[in-house]
This record gives structure tokens, C-alpha cells and sequence, in this order.
């Protein structure tokens, strides 16, 4: 007669590492063999504990008979007429202990799939096990993987600074946020999920890696550009005297200039190039005039140009 088994997992706890790969532990298996003797019991405990990916296997054995002995003792026989003991031709031969039919109960933890094992139970030698019924209880370890939420509000993406000297403003709503950093610098948390770094750039476009980690180890790494020019545009200028009274000024001045004036006049340059020219009339009282250019972003430079002869600037 073919025993029966129950293939019970009575705990599979998934954990997961914080990263992009799953890590599942192995599973606890209790395997329940009903009506097997001493020999069939020690034979199924070697089978099943020599299969791959089987490990930490022990055997526990169960006398079912017994224990319904031992349950009904428990609810007690008061009031009850006691039963007249059994007659010594009346009583069965007792069974030799080595072939009493038990219930083996075999616990291991098992790093393959159910199906695998459940197959691999199924084609071992004697004693055959016929499946009765397999449970899987699932149990899971939840934790948080979503990391934080990172938006830039200073200064605004894509925008172009006119200071070295950067206050950089960062939005993290995640109230779990502990530790953010700006290419490796570190932020301070200000209030309602905010984070502030100050940094000293030079000119020119930046790329910033910023890095935020909450407390599960969550992190969010994005990149914030902007552009830094303070410098305004060129100006240069030669002062020639072509009369008593009267100067020329030439030169030219940077092609970024967004307006260009002479105390504070319009200054007109060449349609093919950034030349200009500019007849002055000399005034005891103005010794000198001011040329200015300005750039798309406010970079201003501020010329002092002297009425002399021979003057070239810078």
C-alpha cells in the first residue's frame, strides 16, 4: 500500500535587497508522511534529505493513535461509569514497535522551486508516496523601495547666473529624506522638505549630480544645469583729434552686447561686424565720456574714455 504524503510550507518569508535584484531566502518545508513504519520512516527521511537544494533536515515522529488517546484523557471521565477492563483473551496481540504505523514528519528548508520538489518527492523508490495535499503559506517582509521626489527651485533649470556665489534650493517632499548632496557637497534641510547648499562656480555651463538617500536607503541621482556669466562685454576704443576741437572714436565692442551707448546715447555699430565710430566735440567741461555695453544677462561694463590724442583702450 502506497503512504501518503502532505507537502505543507509553513513559512516563506520573501525579503528583497534594495537594489534592483530580488533575494528570496529558502523555503520552510514541512513534509507530513502519514501510516509508515520504523523502516519505511528512516527510508523516506534518507531519500528526501539527499535532494538537491534540500538542507537543515530533520525527522520528528508522530504516534497519531496516542495522541487521541492523550486528548481524550484530557476532557476527563468524571461522572462517567467506568468501562470493566478488558478480558485477557479479548485484547489484540500488541504490534512489534518497528512495525507500528506512524506519522513522519520531515522539516527542512528548501532553495528550489515547489514544483521541482513536489516532482522529485514523486519519483522516489519505496516507499512510494501518493500526494494528498500540499499548502503554501506566504508570508512577506513589506519595506519601502521608492526613493525621493527631488525638484530644483533654485535656481531654475536651465537658467544662466550672473554670480559666482550660487544658492542652490532643492524640493524634497519625502519626510523620510536623510541625507542629500550636491556634486558630493552637502545639503542642509531647511523646513516643509526643503534642502540648501551654497557653492562658489566660475563661468561657464554646470552639470550638478544631485544625490538624495532616505532612511531605507532609497536614493534619487538627477542631474541640475545651469549656466554662470558675469562677464560683460568687450569694449575697445582708439581716440584720434581731427580738428581743434573735434574727436573720433573707434573701435569696436564684444558681438554679445544687447545695447551699446555713449552717456547714454545710442551707439550705432556696422551692419557686417560690431565696428563703430563716434564724432566727439570737445567741452573744457567734459573731459572725458562714458561708453557702456550690456549684455542679454545684465553684465554691464562701464567705459571712462579721455578726450586726448592717441588714447587706446584698454
Amino acid at each position: 500500500m502506497r503512504s501518503r504524503w502532505a507537502l505543507v510550507v509553513l513559512a516563506y518569508t520573501a525579503g528583497c535587497a534594495h537594489g534592483d535584484a530580488l533575494v528570496d531566502p529558502p523555503v520552510d518545508v514541512v513534509i507530513e508522511v502519514n501510516n509508515v513504519d520504523a523502516r519505511q520512516r528512516a527510508l523516506v527521511e534518507q531519500h528526501v534529505c539527499a535532494l538537491d537544494d534540500v538542507s537543515d533536515c530533520r525527522l520528528e515522529v508522530v504516534d497519531p493513535v496516542a495522541e487521541a488517546a492523550a486528548a481524550a484523557a484530557a476532557k476527563g471521565k468524571k461522572g462517567k461509569k467506568k468501562k470493566k477492563a478488558a478480558k485477557p483473551e479479548d485484547e489484540e496481540p500488541p504490534i512489534e514497535p518497528e512495525l507500528q504505523k506512524k506519522t513522519a514528519l520531515l522539516t527542512f528548508k528548501y532553495a528550489g522551486g515547489l514544483d521541482h520538489l513536489r516532482h522529485q518527492i514523486a519519483q522516489l523508490p519505496h516507499p512510494g508516496l501518493n500526494a494528498m495535499k500540499a499548502r503554501a503559506d506566504l508570508r512577506y517582509d513589506g519595506f519601502d523601495n521608492t526613493p525621493p521626489t527631488v525638484s530644483a527651485e533654485k535656481p531654475e533649470p536651465g537658467s544662466v547666473l550672473t554670480s559666482q556665489e550660487v544658492e542652490i534650493i532643492l524640493a524634497i517632499p519625502d519626510k523620510d529624506t536623510k541625507a542629500v548632496t550636491i556634486d558630493g557637497e552637502a545639503a542642509t534641510p531647511l523646513f516643509d522638505g526643503k534642502w540648501i547648499a551654497h557653492l562658489t562656480l566660475v563661468d561657464g555651463s554646470h552639470s550638478l549630480e544631485v544625490k538624495a538617500e532616505d532612511s531605507s536607503g532609497n536614493v534619487t541621482t538627477f542631474v541640475h544645469s545651469f549656466s554662470i556669466d558675469t562677464t560683460p562685454p568687450g569694449i575697445r576704443v582708439a581716440v584720434t583729434k581731427v580738428g581743434e576741437v573735434r574727436f573720433m572714436l573707434k573701435g569696436e565692442v564684444d558681438e554679445d552686447a544687447e545695447s551699446f551707448t555713449m552717456d547714454g546715447k545710442a551707439v550705432s555699430t556696422s551692419a557686417f561686424g560690431n565696428d563703430f565710430e563716434v564724432a566727439v566735440t570737445y567741452d573744457p567741461d567734459k573731459t572725458k565720456v562714458t561708453l557702456v555695453a550690456v549684455d542679454a544677462h545684465g553684465n554691464e561694463n562701464v567705459l571712462q574714455v579721455p578726450l586726448e590724442d592717441g588714447t587706446i583702450l584698454p
